[in-house]
Protein backbone atom coordinates (compact mmCIF):
# COMPACT_ATOMS: atom_id res chain seq x y z
CA UNK A 1 0.00 0.00 0.00
CA UNK A 2 3.03 2.36 1.11
CA UNK A 3 4.54 2.06 -2.89
CA UNK A 4 0.84 3.04 -4.18
CA UNK A 5 0.66 6.02 -1.78
CA UNK A 6 4.33 7.05 -3.16
CA UNK A 7 3.61 6.92 -6.93
CA UNK A 8 0.02 8.36 -6.43
CA UNK A 9 1.73 11.33 -4.25
CA UNK A 10 4.33 11.57 -6.95
CA UNK A 11 2.23 12.37 -10.15
CA UNK A 12 -0.31 14.60 -8.19
CA UNK A 13 3.31 16.43 -7.23
CA UNK A 14 4.52 15.95 -11.04
CA UNK A 15 0.37 18.22 -12.03
CA UNK A 16 1.14 20.73 -10.03
CA UNK A 17 4.52 21.43 -10.96
CA UNK A 18 3.86 21.14 -15.20
CA UNK A 19 0.24 21.32 -15.68
CA UNK A 20 -0.86 20.41 -19.30
CA UNK A 21 -1.84 23.30 -21.57
CA UNK A 22 -4.40 21.94 -24.30
CA UNK A 23 -4.31 23.98 -27.86
CA UNK A 24 -7.50 25.34 -28.61
CA UNK A 25 -7.93 22.81 -30.88
CA UNK A 26 -7.12 19.84 -28.38
CA UNK A 27 -9.94 18.25 -26.89
CA UNK A 28 -9.54 17.77 -22.71
CA UNK A 29 -9.86 14.73 -21.07
CA UNK A 30 -12.66 14.41 -17.93
CA UNK A 31 -10.28 15.42 -15.01
CA UNK A 32 -11.28 16.07 -11.38
CA UNK A 33 -9.69 16.85 -8.18
CA UNK A 34 -10.50 14.14 -6.02
CA UNK A 35 -8.56 10.99 -6.45
CA UNK A 36 -11.81 8.87 -6.29
CA UNK A 37 -13.45 10.25 -8.93
CA UNK A 38 -14.54 7.59 -11.07
CA UNK A 39 -13.30 8.68 -15.47
CA UNK A 40 -15.42 6.58 -18.09
CA UNK A 41 -12.69 5.54 -20.48
CA UNK A 42 -13.83 4.12 -24.09
CA UNK A 43 -10.94 3.71 -26.64
CA UNK A 44 -12.45 4.73 -29.84
CA UNK A 45 -9.49 2.77 -32.18
CA UNK A 46 -6.65 1.03 -31.14
CA UNK A 47 -2.59 2.74 -31.89
CA UNK A 48 -0.35 -0.29 -30.26
CA UNK A 49 3.08 1.63 -31.32
CA UNK A 50 3.64 4.24 -33.80
CA UNK A 51 1.38 5.17 -36.46
CA UNK A 52 -1.52 7.03 -37.09
CA UNK A 53 -4.97 5.64 -35.50
CA UNK A 54 -6.78 2.96 -37.01
CA UNK A 55 -10.35 4.34 -38.65
CA UNK A 56 -12.14 0.52 -37.35
CA UNK A 57 -13.20 1.79 -34.26
CA UNK A 58 -13.13 -1.49 -31.39
CA UNK A 59 -16.14 -2.15 -29.02
CA UNK A 60 -16.50 0.05 -26.13
CA UNK A 61 -14.18 -0.88 -22.92
CA UNK A 62 -15.63 -1.43 -19.68
CA UNK A 63 -15.73 2.04 -17.38
CA UNK A 64 -12.02 2.32 -15.44
CA UNK A 65 -11.89 4.02 -12.29
CA UNK A 66 -9.28 6.96 -11.89
CA UNK A 67 -7.73 5.31 -8.74
CA UNK A 68 -6.64 2.25 -11.35
CA UNK A 69 -4.32 4.58 -12.96
CA UNK A 70 -1.79 5.29 -9.96
CA UNK A 71 -2.33 1.46 -9.32
CA UNK A 72 -0.56 0.84 -12.91
CA UNK A 73 2.11 2.79 -11.77
CA UNK A 74 2.46 1.22 -8.70
CA UNK A 75 2.62 -2.38 -10.23
CA UNK A 76 5.52 -1.11 -12.11
CA UNK A 77 7.31 -1.48 -9.08
CA UNK A 78 6.86 -5.15 -9.17
CA UNK A 79 10.20 -7.10 -9.29
CA UNK A 80 12.20 -4.80 -7.22
CA UNK A 81 14.22 -6.12 -4.16
CA UNK A 82 17.30 -8.65 -3.53
CA UNK A 83 15.93 -10.66 -6.93
CA UNK A 84 16.40 -7.55 -8.56
CA UNK A 85 19.95 -9.02 -9.85
CA UNK A 86 19.27 -12.40 -10.13
CA UNK A 87 19.42 -14.53 -12.74
CA UNK A 88 17.52 -17.32 -14.11
CA UNK A 89 19.43 -20.73 -14.32
CA UNK A 90 18.13 -23.28 -16.26
CA UNK A 91 20.02 -26.14 -18.26
CA UNK A 92 21.27 -25.03 -21.61
CA UNK A 93 19.32 -25.19 -25.63
CA UNK A 94 20.53 -23.65 -28.35
CA UNK A 95 19.03 -21.65 -30.81
CA UNK A 96 19.71 -22.85 -33.31
CA UNK A 97 22.94 -22.22 -36.18
CA UNK A 98 23.99 -19.99 -37.91
CA UNK A 99 27.49 -17.54 -38.29
CA UNK A 100 28.67 -13.81 -37.42
CA UNK A 101 28.61 -10.86 -39.81
CA UNK A 102 27.37 -10.76 -43.28
CA UNK A 103 24.05 -11.39 -44.08
CA UNK A 104 20.93 -9.68 -45.31
CA UNK A 105 17.78 -8.53 -43.64
CA UNK A 106 14.51 -6.84 -43.75
CA UNK A 107 12.26 -4.65 -41.96
CA UNK A 108 8.75 -4.93 -42.84
CA UNK A 109 7.37 -1.42 -41.60
CA UNK A 110 3.83 -2.26 -40.60
CA UNK A 111 2.98 2.25 -39.82
CA UNK A 112 3.90 5.12 -40.74
CA UNK A 113 6.95 7.06 -39.16
CA UNK A 114 5.43 9.98 -37.05
CA UNK A 115 6.82 13.45 -37.20
CA UNK A 116 8.60 13.21 -34.03
CA UNK A 117 10.77 9.83 -35.26
CA UNK A 118 10.96 11.13 -38.99
CA UNK A 119 12.81 14.28 -37.54
CA UNK A 120 14.88 13.21 -34.26
CA UNK A 121 16.17 9.50 -35.93
CA UNK A 122 14.93 9.92 -40.06
CA UNK A 123 12.21 6.64 -39.42
CA UNK A 124 11.65 3.97 -37.82
CA UNK A 125 13.55 1.80 -40.11
CA UNK A 126 16.64 3.62 -38.91
CA UNK A 127 15.60 2.85 -35.39
CA UNK A 128 15.52 -0.74 -35.69
CA UNK A 129 19.08 -0.94 -37.75
CA UNK A 130 20.25 1.06 -34.43
CA UNK A 131 19.30 -1.81 -32.07
CA UNK A 132 19.65 -4.85 -34.81
CA UNK A 133 22.57 -4.04 -37.33
CA UNK A 134 25.97 -4.67 -36.99
CA UNK A 135 28.98 -4.14 -39.30
CA UNK A 136 28.84 -5.93 -42.87
CA UNK A 137 25.62 -6.47 -43.32
CA UNK A 138 22.77 -5.49 -45.78
CA UNK A 139 19.27 -3.97 -44.19
CA UNK A 140 16.28 -2.62 -46.20
CA UNK A 141 12.65 -1.33 -45.49
CA UNK A 142 9.67 -2.66 -47.10
CA UNK A 143 6.25 -0.64 -45.99
CA UNK A 144 4.33 -3.65 -45.63
CA UNK A 145 1.37 -0.57 -44.27
CA UNK A 146 1.31 0.75 -48.20
CA UNK A 147 1.80 -3.07 -49.67
CA UNK A 148 5.27 -2.79 -50.41
CA UNK A 149 6.08 -6.81 -49.63
CA UNK A 150 9.24 -8.45 -51.20
CA UNK A 151 8.79 -10.73 -54.07
CA UNK A 152 9.61 -14.38 -54.06
CA UNK A 153 13.06 -13.50 -56.01
CA UNK A 154 13.90 -10.73 -53.26
CA UNK A 155 12.60 -12.64 -50.36
CA UNK A 156 15.14 -15.67 -51.46
CA UNK A 157 18.12 -13.68 -50.44
CA UNK A 158 17.40 -12.20 -47.01
CA UNK A 159 18.34 -14.47 -44.21
CA UNK A 160 16.04 -13.05 -41.57
CA UNK A 161 12.64 -10.77 -41.31
CA UNK A 162 11.62 -8.59 -38.58
CA UNK A 163 7.87 -6.97 -38.18
CA UNK A 164 7.45 -3.83 -36.94
CA UNK A 165 4.94 -1.99 -34.58
CA UNK A 166 1.33 -0.99 -36.17
CA UNK A 167 -1.58 0.96 -35.29
CA UNK A 168 -4.03 -1.59 -36.88
CA UNK A 169 -4.92 -4.73 -35.13
CA UNK A 170 -3.47 -7.89 -35.91
CA UNK A 171 -6.69 -9.64 -36.01
CA UNK A 172 -8.13 -6.94 -38.77
CA UNK A 173 -8.37 -8.28 -42.51
CA UNK A 174 -7.13 -4.97 -44.06
CA UNK A 175 -5.43 -6.66 -47.61
CA UNK A 176 -2.15 -5.42 -46.21
CA UNK A 177 -2.33 -7.63 -43.42
CA UNK A 178 -3.79 -10.72 -45.20
CA UNK A 179 -1.03 -10.10 -47.38
CA UNK A 180 1.56 -9.14 -44.95
CA UNK A 181 0.08 -13.04 -43.04
CA UNK A 182 1.06 -14.71 -46.13
CA UNK A 183 4.64 -13.35 -46.78
CA UNK A 184 5.00 -14.68 -42.94
CA UNK A 185 3.73 -17.70 -43.51
CA UNK A 186 5.92 -18.99 -46.91
CA UNK A 187 8.75 -17.14 -45.55
CA UNK A 188 8.37 -19.59 -42.22
CA UNK A 189 8.23 -22.50 -44.37
CA UNK A 190 11.14 -21.42 -46.40
CA UNK A 191 13.43 -21.75 -43.24
CA UNK A 192 13.66 -17.94 -42.75
CA UNK A 193 14.31 -16.47 -39.56
CA UNK A 194 11.09 -13.84 -38.55
CA UNK A 195 11.04 -11.42 -35.25
CA UNK A 196 8.22 -9.75 -34.68
CA UNK A 197 7.93 -6.57 -32.65
CA UNK A 198 4.08 -5.65 -31.14
CA UNK A 199 1.72 -5.73 -33.90
CA UNK A 200 4.71 -8.21 -35.31
CA UNK A 201 5.00 -10.10 -32.55
CA UNK A 202 0.55 -11.02 -32.79
CA UNK A 203 0.32 -11.01 -36.72
CA UNK A 204 2.79 -13.62 -36.79
CA UNK A 205 1.34 -15.35 -33.90
CA UNK A 206 -1.51 -14.66 -36.29
CA UNK A 207 -0.32 -16.07 -38.90
CA UNK A 208 1.46 -19.28 -37.48
CA UNK A 209 -2.37 -20.50 -36.59
CA UNK A 210 -3.14 -18.38 -33.10
CA UNK A 211 -5.27 -15.98 -32.31
CA UNK A 212 -4.86 -12.27 -31.02
CA UNK A 213 -7.42 -9.50 -29.36
CA UNK A 214 -8.05 -7.22 -27.25
CA UNK A 215 -6.09 -6.99 -23.45
CA UNK A 216 -8.85 -7.52 -20.84
CA UNK A 217 -6.72 -5.13 -18.70
CA UNK A 218 -6.38 -2.40 -21.04
CA UNK A 219 -3.29 -0.52 -22.11
CA UNK A 220 0.06 -1.28 -21.31
CA UNK A 221 2.10 1.94 -21.68
CA UNK A 222 5.40 2.60 -19.96
CA UNK A 223 8.56 0.42 -18.95
CA UNK A 224 7.09 -2.97 -17.62
CA UNK A 225 9.21 -5.76 -15.74
CA UNK A 226 8.44 -8.96 -17.97
CA UNK A 227 9.51 -12.55 -16.64
CA UNK A 228 11.53 -15.17 -18.64
CA UNK A 229 10.17 -18.53 -18.51
CA UNK A 230 12.50 -21.87 -17.81
CA UNK A 231 12.37 -22.15 -21.71
CA UNK A 232 13.78 -18.68 -22.33
CA UNK A 233 16.41 -19.07 -19.60
CA UNK A 234 17.28 -22.37 -21.82
CA UNK A 235 17.49 -20.91 -24.82
CA UNK A 236 19.43 -17.86 -24.06
CA UNK A 237 21.81 -20.00 -21.40
CA UNK A 238 24.90 -18.03 -22.57
CA UNK A 239 23.25 -14.57 -21.93
CA UNK A 240 22.63 -15.51 -18.26
CA UNK A 241 18.70 -13.59 -18.28
CA UNK A 242 18.07 -11.54 -15.20
CA UNK A 243 15.00 -12.56 -13.28
CA UNK A 244 13.13 -9.02 -14.60
CA UNK A 245 13.63 -7.88 -17.90
CA UNK A 246 12.44 -3.95 -18.29
CA UNK A 247 11.05 -3.27 -21.70
CA UNK A 248 8.90 -0.09 -22.80
CA UNK A 249 5.34 -1.52 -23.92
CA UNK A 250 2.92 0.85 -25.39
CA UNK A 251 -0.81 -1.49 -26.76
CA UNK A 252 -3.85 -2.81 -25.83
CA UNK A 253 -3.79 -5.88 -28.00
CA UNK A 254 -2.59 -9.52 -26.94
CA UNK A 255 -1.79 -12.63 -28.29
CA UNK A 256 -4.63 -15.14 -26.61
CA UNK A 257 -3.94 -18.51 -28.19
CA UNK A 258 -0.19 -19.68 -29.35
CA UNK A 259 0.22 -21.19 -32.36
CA UNK A 260 0.38 -25.31 -31.94
CA UNK A 261 3.51 -26.46 -31.27
CA UNK A 262 4.47 -22.76 -29.69
CA UNK A 263 5.82 -22.04 -26.36
CA UNK A 264 6.10 -18.78 -24.06
CA UNK A 265 9.17 -17.70 -23.65
CA UNK A 266 8.17 -14.59 -20.94
CA UNK A 267 5.26 -13.41 -19.28
CA UNK A 268 4.10 -10.33 -17.29
CA UNK A 269 1.81 -9.40 -14.71
CA UNK A 270 0.08 -7.56 -18.02
CA UNK A 271 -0.12 -10.00 -20.18
CA UNK A 272 0.16 -13.25 -20.28
CA UNK A 273 2.39 -13.60 -23.67
CA UNK A 274 4.67 -11.28 -23.72
CA UNK A 275 7.29 -13.41 -25.61
CA UNK A 276 7.21 -16.67 -27.72
CA UNK A 277 8.68 -18.56 -29.58
CA UNK A 278 7.93 -21.40 -32.62
CA UNK A 279 10.98 -23.46 -32.98
CA UNK A 280 14.22 -21.86 -33.74
CA UNK A 281 12.94 -19.31 -36.28
CA UNK A 282 10.39 -17.39 -35.55
CA UNK A 283 10.00 -15.27 -32.21
CA UNK A 284 7.91 -12.56 -30.85
CA UNK A 285 7.97 -10.00 -28.38
CA UNK A 286 5.26 -7.75 -27.07
CA UNK A 287 7.30 -4.87 -26.18
CA UNK A 288 9.25 -2.47 -27.91
CA UNK A 289 13.17 -3.31 -27.57
CA UNK A 290 13.92 -0.91 -29.90
CA UNK A 291 11.81 2.45 -28.30
CA UNK A 292 13.34 5.01 -26.11
CA UNK A 293 11.54 7.01 -23.76
CA UNK A 294 11.60 10.36 -26.01
CA UNK A 295 9.88 8.17 -28.91
CA UNK A 296 7.59 6.85 -26.25
CA UNK A 297 6.21 10.37 -24.95
CA UNK A 298 5.84 11.50 -28.46
CA UNK A 299 3.65 8.80 -29.08
CA UNK A 300 1.85 9.19 -26.06
CA UNK A 301 1.42 12.92 -26.43
CA UNK A 302 0.04 12.98 -29.74
CA UNK A 303 -2.98 10.48 -28.58
CA UNK A 304 -3.65 12.73 -25.85
CA UNK A 305 -4.14 15.55 -28.05
CA UNK A 306 -6.61 13.18 -29.70
CA UNK A 307 -8.29 12.39 -26.71
CA UNK A 308 -7.27 8.46 -27.72
CA UNK A 309 -5.49 8.01 -24.00
CA UNK A 310 -6.11 9.66 -21.05
CA UNK A 311 -3.49 11.91 -19.14
CA UNK A 312 -3.77 9.75 -16.10
CA UNK A 313 -2.21 7.30 -18.35
CA UNK A 314 0.62 9.41 -19.59
CA UNK A 315 1.24 10.22 -16.05
CA UNK A 316 1.94 6.37 -15.26
CA UNK A 317 3.89 5.93 -18.62
CA UNK A 318 6.45 8.90 -17.01
CA UNK A 319 6.06 7.44 -13.44
CA UNK A 320 7.08 4.08 -14.84
CA UNK A 321 10.42 5.07 -16.48
CA UNK A 322 11.36 7.05 -12.96
CA UNK A 323 11.18 3.03 -11.12
CA UNK A 324 13.30 1.46 -13.59
CA UNK A 325 15.04 1.74 -16.95
CA UNK A 326 14.67 -0.40 -19.97
CA UNK A 327 17.87 -2.76 -20.36
CA UNK A 328 18.60 -1.68 -24.09
CA UNK A 329 21.78 -3.38 -23.85
CA UNK A 330 20.02 -7.22 -22.94
CA UNK A 331 17.79 -7.06 -25.74
CA UNK A 332 20.15 -5.89 -28.60
CA UNK A 333 21.87 -9.22 -27.06
CA UNK A 334 18.46 -11.60 -27.60
CA UNK A 335 16.66 -10.12 -30.72
CA UNK A 336 20.05 -9.86 -32.32
CA UNK A 337 21.00 -13.50 -30.86
CA UNK A 338 17.77 -15.04 -32.33
CA UNK A 339 17.42 -13.20 -35.74
CA UNK A 340 20.77 -13.93 -36.58
CA UNK A 341 21.13 -17.56 -35.06
CA UNK A 342 23.93 -17.04 -33.03
CA UNK A 343 23.19 -17.67 -29.14
CA UNK A 344 24.69 -21.28 -28.59
CA UNK A 345 24.37 -23.31 -25.32
CA UNK A 346 27.97 -23.90 -23.54
CA UNK A 347 27.82 -27.20 -24.85
CA UNK A 348 27.77 -26.51 -28.49
CA UNK A 349 30.41 -23.64 -27.36
CA UNK A 350 31.96 -26.82 -25.60
CA UNK A 351 31.90 -29.15 -28.30
CA UNK A 352 33.48 -26.34 -31.12
CA UNK A 353 36.17 -26.00 -28.48
CA UNK A 354 36.56 -29.72 -29.05
CA UNK A 355 36.65 -29.65 -33.04
CA UNK A 356 39.27 -26.87 -33.11
CA UNK A 357 41.35 -28.87 -30.43
CA UNK A 358 41.32 -32.01 -32.63
CA UNK A 359 42.01 -29.80 -36.30
CA UNK A 360 45.23 -28.62 -33.79
CA UNK A 361 46.21 -32.55 -33.69
CA UNK A 362 45.57 -33.25 -37.25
Amino acid sequence: MNIYIYIFNFVTREKKKKPRTPSLNTPISPRSSSPLFSILISHPRRISSSSPSSSAPPPPRAPIPFPDCAAAAAAAAMGMGPLENAVVEAPAEAVGGGGVGGGSYAVLQCGEDSEYVRKAYGGYFEVFRALLAEDGERWRVYRAVRGELPAEEEAAGIDGFVISGSCSDAHGEEPWILALVDLIRRQHAAGKRILGVCFGHQVLCRALGGKTGRSKKGWDIGVNCIHPTAAMARLFAPIKLPVHMPIIEFHQDEVWELPPQAEVLARSDMTGVEMFRLGNRAMGVQGHPEYSKDILMSIADRLLRNNLILDCQVDVAKASFDVRQPDKDLWKKVCRGFLKGRVQSPQQQQHQKQQKAAQLVL
